[in-house]
């Protein structure tokens, strides 16, 4: 993704927001794009607080204003913020890549519909493989880059296993001449097994900033959809997962066990960004 605004892009900065230790500029290795993506997981928390919290209520996906926020301001941010930095440090080390977009799958009722295409994830090749890298779906979202093989499943952390099926679109037309394209679907390892659900489908099309600006604008100003409904907020850790839900702080370890707090008021819900997710927000 690019917007041409990126003047205060620093590769040394990400790396030091993110913990990655490197004597200058690595190569472009598949080792140093998992560790990476493992990092910036570990260290950027997924969320939508601007919506919730300030005067303006707003995202803004330009390159410029996604750096100072997840970077200089050591904030977090959701799909077109993450895979927005994500993509800059991958075309400043020289992948072979670009960006597309999905269509996230979303549980009604024990059914399955899949909405316009909002979803931001970056496509690498290396060495005549295509890989999916996605830092930016929350809690249900990858843990590693993942080679787009079908009908194999990979583990990662999290307790998660991840597979592709080739597939038109799930709600689609199936005509033996439609288009194809992937789709992701997951499960939980334990603390019991979970059957396999999907996460998103997508096609290997290409998109650009332009296409990033409509979906944002839908996505951050539309009172229907959930980024404006709820307070969002996650993040992988060593030893399992942490989210905030409105007031409910989840914490889930690696065998899958949770304790939830209900927290009583704003001071509370400041006091978790701070102490979780390393999130300082000024109320006044």
């Amino acid at each position: 993704m690019s917007d041409h605004k990126a003047s205060n892009f620093s590769l040394s900065s990400y790396f030091e927001r993110i913990g990655f230790k490197s004597d200058g500029i690595p190569e472009p290795t598949l080792e140093t794009l998992q560790k990476l993506h493992y990092l910036h997981l570990h260290s950027i928390p997924f969320e939508n607080l601007a919506l919730h919290y300030g005067t303006k209520k707003e995202i803004l996906i330009d390159s410029e204003s996604i750096f100072n926020k997840l970077v200089v301001q050591k904030r977090g941010g959701y799909c077109f913020e993450q895979n927005g930095l994500f993509s800059k440090v991958l075309k400043e080390l020289g992948y072979n890549f670009y960006t597309g977009m999905a269509s996230v799958a979303s549980e009604v009722d024990g059914k399955f519909r899949y909405l316009g295409r909002s979803h931001m994830v970056s496509i690498v090749k290396y060495e005549e493989q295509l890989y999916l890298a996605d830092v930016g779906f929350g809690s249900a979202g990858l843990s590693a880059i993942l080679p787009l093989k079908e009908d194999i499943s990979f583990s990662a952390i999290d307790n998660q296993e991840f597979r592709f099926k080739r597939t038109t679109h799930p709600t689609g037309s199936h005509l033996d001449w439609s288009s194809t394209g992937f789709l992701l679907e997951s499960r939980y390892l334990t603390p019991t097994e979970t059957e396999w659900k999907p996460a998103y489908y997508f096609t290997l099309t290409e998109f650009t900033y332009d296409d990033y600006e409509l979906s944002n604008y839908y996505t951050s100003t539309n009172p229907g959809v959930i980024f404006r409904q709820h307070v969002m907020v996650t993040m992988p850790t060593l030893d399992g997962r942490v989210t905030l839900f409105d007031r409910s702080l989840k914490i889930r370890n690696q065998e899958g066990i949770a304790t939830k707090t209900i927290l009583e008021n704003d001071e509370e819900v400041m006091l978790a960004l701070k102490e979780h997710f390393g999130i300082v927000i000024d109320l006044e």
